[in-house]
């Protein structure tokens, strides 16, 4: 059986599941039988994304999981002396820095629960084995490293460098705009209605789309540094802000290299 090895493969683990999708309402039908939701329509919405860890990776290997722009021109002169140009300018040879799976710390352990990308038990290549245990079926599906997202524990250990963030709602001030009456004061300029008076824009406050609260980190990629703590303030990439629920709170899941700087108060 596929669970009972515990160490094995390169860059993946092996992890165990009584279900692939969350589909209870927690309600009873007729004769008391439960009702549960359809899964067919909107997978990714009720799909299972944790599991027990029965196997860890012998090694990670080199696989690239992502790449970094260097920067424009990635190599080599634009102008000038091409042919007598130093050869330090070639020296990186690529547009992009390429992350490999062996940057990345292993930091599971057989028996932790682990919590994965959404993709993963929703496809069905990733299940390795089925059996029956006690009377319930059992899957055991690969979970490529770059796919797990933490490990439960009383505050989640973060792997492979990405982070949870708390959003940050607008202030209600922003809601509204200045308003101006129609009378004038004595050098014909109009007068602002009474503040309760202003235009309101929008119904309530939305999320802040650049800033956000660092609410749990793990350890950075091999070769990066996080300067940033628990709490703090932070300005991400615009087009990071992924939703992920963990034990019934909603995080903002970004990776490390995603936030641009820490918000400090003047």
């Amino acid at each position: 059986m596929t669970s009972e090895f515990n160490i094995g493969g390169i860059g993946y683990l092996l992890v165990e599941a009584q279900s692939r999708y969350e589909d209870s309402t927690g309600a009873k039908g007729i004769g008391g039988k439960d009702i549960v939701v359809d899964t067919r329509w909107e997978p990714l919405k009720y799909v299972k994304t944790f599991g027990k860890v029965v196997q860890i990776p012998y090694a990670m290997g080199q696989r690239p999981i992502d790449q970094i722009p260097v920067g424009m021109p990635s190599y080599g002169p634009r102008r000038g002396d091409v042919e007598n140009a130093p050869s330090a300018l070639y020296s990186t040879g690529s547009q992009y820095r390429y992350i490999r799976l062996s940057d990345v710390a292993q930091e599971v352990k057989i028996g932790d629960t682990l919590w994965f990308n959404r993709t993963v038990l929703n496809d069905t290549n990733n299940i390795v084995d089925e059996f029956d245990r006690d009377g319930v079926k059992t899957y055991v599906f690969k979970v490529d490293y770059d796919l797990a997202i933490c490990v439960e524990k009383k505050e989640p250990i973060m792997l492979g460098g990405w982070c949870f963030l708390e959003p940050i709602m607008e202030n209600w001030d922003k809601q509204f705009i200045p308003t101006k009456s129609s009378l004038k004061d004595a050098n014909g300029n109009p007068i602002l209605k009474p503040r309760d008076q202003w235009l309101q824009i929008a119904l309530q406050p939305e999320q802040e789309k650049l800033r956000a609260r660092l609410k749990y980190f793990g350890t950075p990629l091999r070769g990066d540094k996080f300067y940033y703590s628990k709490d703090s303030e932070v300005f991400i990439r615009r087009q990071v802000r992924w939703r992920y629920p963990y034990k019934g709170v909603e995080y903002m899941l970004v990776k490390q290299g995603d936030i641009f700087c820490e918000v400090k108060e003047q």
